[in-house]
């Protein structure tokens, strides 16, 4: 079960402004929330059932929390909890921000099958995809954190978060994440090096925009885009339970006859 909480909110101090960076505090107020013996198995846990960022959504001039999971369990102990714990405002600690909720509302509540079927099972063939990186994003290769999208990593970590939580649908091809990254190109680029400010530690990231192409089968075709679609939830590269990694994932469909 997939699913994603969006709360939208505002400062109460009108000169007030939520970073990017504030996700731990975020991520503290939201563990606050929760019944503490998951909290207790979530730190127990390889990969985080979760993820949450929040950005400033300039089209229409408001704050956004989302908070995504990636089972039931997590969608029914986070995201229903959130949903109907009945405040209208919360503080962020240690910067004591006021923030006054506007809405909350759960979206895109999927299983895994659902999210495999809009590409098996279409007449769409999607090889193009343009992923905008809301919030600052990195991957930590060999002890450093990276400041560019490596396709190699980003793909593993997907796959990785996918067959973890997947019950519908598993990925075991043995040579899958080779054969994506040798098949899927990025063909454009506008990105920045910033850094991510957690605990006092300054982190090497990068935000802005990408596009890509798969060349492969349909087959792989296919894989690449429920990967994509899952990103969505999962959030992509490292910390992306405390606001790193957040994304958002546009594609142009075109009919074709799959054989």
């Amino acid at each position: 079960m997939l699913a994603s909480l969006i709360i939208k909110m505002k400062p109460r101090d009108d000169n007030a402004v939520i970073k990017k960076d504030y996700g731990s505090l975020f991520h503290g107020y939201m563990y606050s929330k929760l019944d503490t013996n998951y909290v207790e198995k979530l730190h127990s846990l390889r990969l985080n059932p979760y993820s949450q960022y929040s950005y400033f959504d300039k089209k229409n001039n408001v704050y956004i929390w989302k908070i995504s999971t990636l089972n039931e369990e997590a969608k029914e102990k986070i995201i229903d909890r959130m949903f109907d714990d009945n405040v209208n405002s919360f503080a962020l600690t240690y910067h004591n921000l006021k923030i006054d909720i506007i809405s909350k509302e759960i979206i895109d509540v999927h299983s895994y099958k659902d999210i495999a079927d809009r590409y098996f099972l279409s007449d769409d063939t999607v090889r193009t995809a343009d992923i905008k990186f809301l919030t600052p994003t990195t991957y930590k290769v060999h002890g450093h954190y990276t400041i560019f999208p490596y396709l190699s990593n980003m793909f593993i970590s997907l796959y990785d978060k996918w067959n973890y939580y997947s019950k519908d649908i598993t990925l075991k091809e043995d040579k899958l994440i080779h054969n994506i990254v040798k098949n899927v190109e990025m063909v454009k680029y506008n990105l920045k090096s910033t850094h991510f400010c957690m605990e006092g530690v300054k982190l090497d990231s990068f935000i802005g925009d990408i596009k890509l192409h798969c060349f492969g089968d349909n087959m792989l075709v296919n894989i690449y885009n429920m990967l994509l679609d899952f990103a969505n939830y999962s959030g992509i590269g490292a910390k992306t339970s405390v606001s790193m990694g957040g994304v958002s994932i546009s594609r142009n469909y075109y009919k074709t006859n799959k054989k």
